[in-house]
């Protein structure tokens, strides 16, 4: 081994144990108090009967943006349940518990067959905290393994990992691991184009492949697209870098079989998600505008410098409010922003590399805010199925880390002493202060005109944000044209501008709390958090800065103190910026040990004689972040399994339906309970059940996103809530086989009496129709949308006639006689994740109907015998029997699934075999020299 290998493998041991530390003291509850990041643990619709109306402010933990409100909430309950699933060695394909049955694989957001996300389900409730936190300590080393082989010094790469590991990727998205997942495997597809870039060998191209099937198998698409065209084309932008002889279409042809190999990998899942796109209802259609829509508001930006100004106390909630968390998917910190700006200050060897990650981030944020030109890009071919303001945070933010990383690097190594100045560059910087003044004073001027005027007239506002977009974009201009002369002050007092400028134009509406000024709030918590949020920001926007520049003009006896001392500044902001979900008093008093803290490293970097050595820095900061976490963690709720069953339920068959309103039994929890509930949320949907609930459980479609969230929550589009829909629609709640109506509050239902009262009531529906049944009469229909129209025509005819959609050319005819009521008797004698068997007795022929919905990869056999299934009443199942005693089995068996899985695992395979002997012929050419 060499001794370059030898040191690299040191350094990745030391930042491993100090990521270990860190990560441990910056969730210190989590970790040795039993405390819980669960989003579960948060939400009243979890803890069995109790419902958010008796929910009282004490009851609910605020959470101060630790998660993304619905998308964490509903992820964990499909974990435990995929979880439960896979102990007893079933992968669940299908899910029975989501509306009346719902693929699981294809879907944006399973995390199916990840490996890590299948460890993590399978290992249970306890252990999820510790692999959440892994996730961080997985993405921190990546980035540091990537930085070192790029060339850094340790300090600068144990920032970068650090810098990324707890940015607001990894933390305030922590919980929604559908994007966590992609951005702890994103440094490592980095690192493996680096390595395949230097070396296009089969070993390379394998690890890569890998690496870039995980990262598809982690299962969010729209992160896994940004998060691929970063690895692309840094991968293009190095391979400039080479001049070892080895041409560009072989390093071309190295990464191009990577990728093909790693879709292969991942067909299991990447063949039914392509499969669903093609034929299912989702939010992202080609040709859409999805790639375009719902920029970010540009002011919403000062939360990726200073995010503590978008964090505050919200009154008793059934959800968390992120305060537009979802506009921006991460920050990176004042100290971030600090030292990319100060890599611009000189040319060294990793410029280019700087620029290339610093250029990437910024376009992305750009188009993220609808600026011209650039946002264009989202009119692209599959750049217009992506919107980037939330999904594509995980690439704009490792961008900036690096950036920033080798900007550090370049402040350590490359800046000992301060260039001079010449007149030109203190009156550029003026100038470009003074346009940043004019823009400031427009965006004052316009906000005074509404306040005092009332709505203005959209050409004054339109002329108004163009001036101010003028003057901002001219001044930041003029600034890159002196930046590299300017003293580190200049570089504070830019962003100082830009604080200012933040929070003048910040937006009235992020004050708002859904349509509630927050000052019109009579909770004094609420005015006292946002009080506190804004300190927070400016002590860490301003004190950041002005302790890095105090620093930077220390003298040092060594480059390894400067780092250090540095490193433990971005550190400490890190810490500062973590979402942890305390209550008021526990953050007063992290807002004051900080501020004590801040005065000890300001006070060192005073002090000329280095008498405060390292260590003492290091102690007091562990003895205030150690009792912050212990004092906060009494705030936080304890590491208990919230899923309870809930009592009124203690009667259910197990196989017929319920259905829980205003949001009992929150939505796919009731997967956890074994509770077949109707509602539910998906991401894609089948197009049969996606028109059956838009027009049969709903009076009119619910909108266009609560189309797929079916959490019988009020929906602000129709007006209605979803007791309004089950009156209007109750023969369509039956047919779905709903036998009981679960609310906190009374309910006047059609055809249902109170079974059960109490904190949650229990209504039993008296018209509900049996889970299969059988008719003797039926129509036919040419599409889905026919049989809807046939559905609406006939609510109340489902006992005796169904409609039958003509998908085959082989139905049998009516029968000679057509009774009214048949003799028959069925009995389940199996209701599984992926098949259903049935005990059928009739007196004749007929169509049984099995009211679980229909797709093409379902196959049913009587007696052994296949036979056809037919979409029946626009949603469901229907099989002809013949009279007599039969046996019907209903079996989900996706080929779309098993084909390519056999197909990946003998890829795999392959791969694997091959590295082994390519490791064997290399170790023995090794030896013969």
């Amino acid at each position: 081994m060499s001794s370059d290998n030898k040191e690299l493998k040191k350094n990745i041991i030391k930042a491993g144990l100090v990521y270990l530390v860190l990560i441990s003291a910056a969730y210190f509850p989590i970790v040795f108090c039993n405390r819980t990041l669960s989003i579960a643990s948060r939400y009243p619709w979890f803890r069995g009967d109790k419902s958010q109306e008796l929910f009282v402010e004490s009851d609910l933990p605020n959470t101060f943006n630790v998660d993304i409100a619905h998308p964490a909430a509903y992820e964990e309950v499909l974990d435990v349940f995929i979880g439960n699933q896979l102990r007893k060695g079933k992968i669940p394909l299908w899910n029975p518990f989501l509306g009346c049955g719902m693929t699981m694989i294809g879907q944006f957001s399973t995390r199916l067959i990840f490996p890590f996300q299948m460890l993590q389900n399978i290992c249970g409730w306890n252990w999820r905290d510790f692999f959440l936190l892994f996730r961080i300590f997985a993405a921190a080393m990546g980035v540091f393994i990537f930085l070192k082989v790029l060339g850094l010094g340790f300090y600068s790469s144990l920032s970068g990992g650090l810098m990324f590991g707890l940015s607001g990727t990894m933390t305030i998205m922590l919980t929604l691991t559908e994007m966590s997942n992609n951005s702890m495997i994103l440094p490592y597809l980095l690192l493996f184009s680096e390595l395949l870039n230097r070396k296009p060998a089969f070993k390379n191209v394998a690890y890569l492949s890998i690496a870039t099937a995980l990262l598809i198998l982690a299962d969010q698409p729209e992160v896994s697209f940004y998060a691929l065209i970063l690895v692309v084309s840094y991968y293009i932008f190095r391979m400039r870098a080479f001049k070892d002889g080895i041409s560009g279409k072989k390093r071309g042809g190295c990464l191009i079989s990577s990728m093909l190999l790693g879709l292969i990998i991942s067909s299991p899942l990447f063949i039914p998600f392509l499969i669903n796109q093609g034929a299912y209802y989702h939010l992202h259609p080609p040709g859409g505008t999805m790639g375009v829509q719902a920029p970010t508001p540009i002011t919403n930006l000062i939360g990726i410098v200073f995010p503590s100004f978008m964090r505050w106390r919200v009154p008793a909630s059934s959800f968390t409010m992120n305060f537009g968390w979802d506009y921006l998917a991460g920050y990176t910190g004042a100290a971030a922003v600090f030292f990319i700006l100060a890599g611009f200050k000189k040319k060294w060897w990793g410029y280019g590399t700087y620029l290339f990650f610093l250029i990437f981030g910024t376009v992305i944020l750009l188009k993220n805010i609808g600026f011209p030109v650039i946002s264009w890009i989202g009119y692209l071919p599959v750049f217009d199925q992506v919107w980037t303001p939330r999904w594509a945070g995980p690439a704009w933010n490792i961008s900036l880390v690096i950036a920033a990383a080798m900007g550090l690097e370049a402040v350590l190594c490359y800046n000992k002493k301060q260039p001079s100045q010449n007149i030109i560059t203190p009156s550029i910087n003026s100038l470009s202060l003074c346009l940043g003044s004019i823009a400031i004073a427009s965006g004052f001027a316009t906000s005074a005109a509404i306040w005092t005027f009332g709505i203005l007239p959209v050409n004054i506002l339109s002329f108004a944000v163009a001036i101010r977009w003028l003057f901002f974009v001219a001044g930041l201009v003029l600034i890159g044209f002196a930046i590299r002369k300017m003293k580190y002050y200049y570089i504070f007092l830019c962003i100082l501008l830009y604080l200012i400028l933040a929070f003048i134009e910040f937006p009235f509406s992020l004050l708002q709390v859904g349509a509630i000024n927050i000052f019109d709030i009579s909770d004094p918590f609420v005015h006292l958090s946002v009080l506190m949020g804004m300190l927070e920001a400016v002590l860490a926007g301003i004190g950041i800065p002005f302790i890095l520049l105090l620093l930077l003009n220390k003298e040092y006896r060594n480059i390894e103190e400067k780092g250090f001392i540095i490193t433990a500044v971005i550190t400490f902001e890190l810490f500062f910026n973590l979402t942890l979900g305390f209550d008021e008093t526990a953050r007063a008093v992290r807002l004051l040990i900080y501020t004590v803290l801040y005065a000890v490293f300001i006070l060192y970097a005073i002090k000329k004689d280095n008498s405060l050595k390292r260590g003492r820095i290091a102690f007091i900061s562990a003895v205030g972040l150690i009792l912050t976490g212990y004092i906060g963690s009494g705030s936080l709720p304890e590491r208990d399994k919230p899923f309870k069953y809930p009592s009124a339920l203690s009667d259910y068959d197990g196989i017929s339906r319920v259905m829980g309103i205003q949001g009992v039994t929150f939505p796919n929890s009731a997967a956890i309970y074994g509770i077949k509930d109707i509602k539910s949320i998906v991401s894609t949907s089948i197009e049969r059940f996606q028109l059956f609930q838009d027009y049969c459980l709903s009076v009119i479609p619910q909108g266009k996103y609560k189309s797929l969230w079916f959490t019988g929550v009020f929906d602000k589009t129709t007006g209605l809530d979803i007791s309004d829909n089950i009156r209007e629609r109750s023969s369509y709640y039956s047919l779905a086989g709903i036998s009981s109506y679960l609310s906190s509050q009374y309910e006047e239902l059609p055809d249902t009496i109170l079974a059960e009262d109490g904190v949650m009531k229990r209504y039993k529906n008296l018209s509900v129709m049996p889970r299969a049944f059988i008719v003797s009469d039926w129509s036919f229909s040419d599409s889905p949308h026919s049989s809807l129209d046939w559905m609406l025509r006939n609510p109340d005819n489902f006992h005796n006639k169904a409609v039958i959609e003509n998908i085959y050319s082989d139905i049998p005819g009516l029968p000679e006689e057509i009774k009214e009521e048949l003799d028959y008797e069925i009995e389940f004698l199996d209701y599984g994740l992926n098949s259903v068997t049935l005990k059928v007795r009739s007196s004749s022929a007929g169509l049984l109907v099995l009211t679980d919905t229909f797709h093409p990869e379902w196959v049913a056999r009587i007696n052994g015998i296949k036979q056809r299934i037919y979409p029946v009443n626009l949603s469901f199942r229907g099989v002809f029997i013949e009279p007599g005693i039969n046996k019907l089995e209903f079996r989900y068996e996706p080929k779309s699934f098993y084909i390519p899985l056999f197909i990946s695992i003998l890829t795999l395979c392959g791969i694997l075999a091959a590295m082994l002997i390519s490791h064997s012929v290399e170790k023995h050419k090794r030896f013969k020299k």
